[in-house]
């Protein structure tokens, strides 16, 4: 009791229990929310300055509350009656008063708890908010800090929603703590305790720990001879993927050089087309002069093709006057017609020999050429048939307007074979395009297929590179396994060790519940003999009043009949002092036995 303190926090402290801190603690916290009794503290605050007052209910939320004040103070509350109306019989409420709701937590805001020096402690002694404070604290990291901790425990909830020991023991067995009892309670029904670490259940689970990592390392040695097997597997898979990239490499090597040699093949493919297009536009330049000089012979033939027209009029004029040549002028007709189909024959050869040989393009301007000539020819008889027009004037018009048409139509048949002509160029420029772009694809191809290698050496260094990690890493997993092989050593030491500690604390655990369970045995029949001898001193004390009462009766008539035989009436006088002194007897032993009955409640 004369230890100093760092730290002290008080939750439900009262009026006067801050004086039984007064002079041992250096930073007094003190936690009151009934309002006269907070007033009470805060005056004694005042005067000596020990400490700091926080007018609040401990809640599990922030923000306003209810608080609920009774005929007895200790049973003031936010919560609502329950079981404290069956423990204290004529408890009532009062009125209710509006106050502030804290957590637990809020109470050290500002304090640095680890680094405070001296002891430090905590008191609850409101029993319905032990769960709340201690959880609250639990889950800040708060409750580990404080040395001693101090709680009020009820048998059974007094309030609505409190925590009673049942709830309060399972709480603390789920964190590892136990509550050691005080030795001599005042009230059986809330005793005060001290909460403390349960270290056989941290020793039981310290085990149950190791032989979850024992299993860990049972697993991790399956998984590690597991993945030895796989590594080794993948190993000899690797070296046939190697094997079978330096056949492919190989191979691709070769596809390669082969790939190069059509590439050569190509480039000389695309040289020899290329001069075969420059040849062929050459011929193209030529034959465009040619057409040009063609296009500019029918522009003439057109102009005398109008001049023809005009002799044609004159000559129709004259066709009255030269009937009887008619027939002569149509047989010259005829053979000009069979002449001309000798032409189309002619003609039509050269285009049979056009389209089978396309590459003698040149041949083909020399068959114009010879056209060309043809059609000079054409003039010359288109020449002699005017003169022979003039001697026969009236039906060499209607001949001549007939030689005409032929020849217009033979200038179209001519117009239509040099878009022929012109056609076959195009398509041979086309031929050409063509090979341009095939050449084009063969270099992206060697493109392609050199990067391919570039990626297939990226790769094959990759894989070795891989493979050297691999048995790098294997040896680490080799080292690492020794190691784990001597920590298991180490811990299957540790742990005969502990189960040899734990059989001992199980055997002495035992004892200590059979000592517990005899002394509770004990205690429970040490009250039952004391209720029983409750009863049979109440039994005796009513005995003793009626032989009181009788032994009154007795001596009033003793008395009554020794005056009437006239007896010395001194003797008399103290036997009824001593009757009347009883009842003051009497009413001493009953004032005892309410004060036992309410000490044994």
């Amino acid at each position: 009791m004369g230890e100093r303190f760092g730290l002290v926090v008080h939750i439900g402290c009262g009026e006067a229990a801050g004086r039984s801190w007064q002079g041992r603690v250096d930073d007094l916290v003190l936690v009151e929310p009934d309002p006269e009794r907070a007033q009470a503290v805060r005056g004694w605050l005042e005067e000596t300055g020990a400490g700091s007052l926080v007018e609040a209910a401990v809640m599990d939320r922030l923000g306003a509350a209810h608080f609920r004040r009774t005929s007895f103070g200790d049973m003031n509350s936010v919560r609502v009656l329950t079981g404290a109306t069956t423990l204290f019989p004529g408890l009532r409420y009062l009125e209710s008063v509006p106050v502030q709701a804290v957590r637990a937590r809020d109470l050290l805001d500002g304090r640095n708890v680890a680094a405070i020096e001296g002891l430090k402690a905590l008191v609850v002694e409101p029993p319905s908010e032990v769960l709340v404070v201690l959880s609250d604290l639990d889950d800040a990291g708060l409750l580990d800090q404080f040395d001693a901790v101090v709680v009020c425990v009820a048998e059974t909830a007094l309030h609505d929603g409190g925590a009673d020991r049942k709830m309060v023991t399972d709480w603390l067995e789920a964190t590892n703590r136990h509550l050691v009892w005080e030795t001599d309670s005042v009230d059986p029904d809330m005793r005060f305790a001290r909460v403390e670490k349960n270290w056989k259940a941290l020793s039981l689970t310290f085990e149950q720990g190791v032989r979850e990592f024992e299993l860990v390392i049972s697993d991790l040695r399956e998984t590690y001879a597991l993945q030895f097997d796989q590594d080794r597997a993948i190993l000899d898979s690797l070296q046939v993927e190697m094997d079978a990239l330096a056949t492919e490499r190989e191979q691709a090597v070769r596809e390669a050089r082969a790939a190069q040699d059509a590439l050569s093949e190509a480039c000389s493919e695309r040289d020899r087309l290329r001069r075969e297009m420059d040849a062929l536009a050459t011929e193209r330049e030529q034959a465009a002069g040619k057409v040009q000089a063609t296009l500019e012979a029918l522009s003439e033939a057109r102009l005398e093709c109008d001049q023809l027209r005009d002799a044609m009029d004159t000559l129709t004029t004259e066709r009255e006057q030269a009937m009887s040549e008619a027939q002569t002028s149509l047989e010259a007709l005829s053979e000009a017609r069979l002449e001309c189909d000798q032409l189309r024959g002619a003609m039509d050869t050269l285009t049979t020999e056009r389209e089978q040989a396309m590459s003698e393009a040149q041949t083909s301007l020399e068959a114009l050429s010879e056209a060309r000539l043809e059609c000079d020819q054409l003039r010359d008889a288109m020449d002699t048939l005017a003169a022979e027009r003039e001697e026969a004037a009236s039906e060499a018009a209607s001949l001549d307007v007939d030689a005409l048409s032929e020849a217009r139509l033979e200038c179209d048949r001519l117009r239509s074979e040099m878009d022929a002509l012109a056609a076959e160029r195009e398509k041979i420029a086309a031929d050409a395009q063509a090979a341009q772009n095939a050449l084009s694809e063969a270099c992206r191809e060697r493109d392609r297929l050199r990067g391919e290698m570039d990626v297939f050496t990226t790769e094959r260094e990759q894989a070795a590179s891989e493979a050297q990690a691999t048995l790098e890493a294997l040896s680490e997993v080799r080292l690492e396994r020794d190691q784990l092989k001597g920590e298991k050593d180490v811990l299957e030491d540790r742990l005969v060790e502990r189960s040899q500690a734990a059989q001992r604390a199980g055997a002495e655990l035992e004892a200590l519940r059979d000592d517990n369970r005899l002394s509770l045995r004990i205690q429970r029949i040490a009250q039952a003999d004391l209720a029983d001898l409750q009863d049979r001193f109440a039994a005796l004390a009513d005995e003793k009043l009626e032989l009181e009462r009788f032994f009154d009766d007795l001596a009033q008539k003793v008395s009554r009949s020794m005056e009437a035989d006239q007896a010395p009436g001194a003797k008399a006088s103290p036997k009824r002092v001593g009757a009347r002194t009883r009842p003051t007897a009497k009413s001493s032993s009953k004032s005892t036995k309410v004060t036992s009955r309410a000490k044994s409640s």
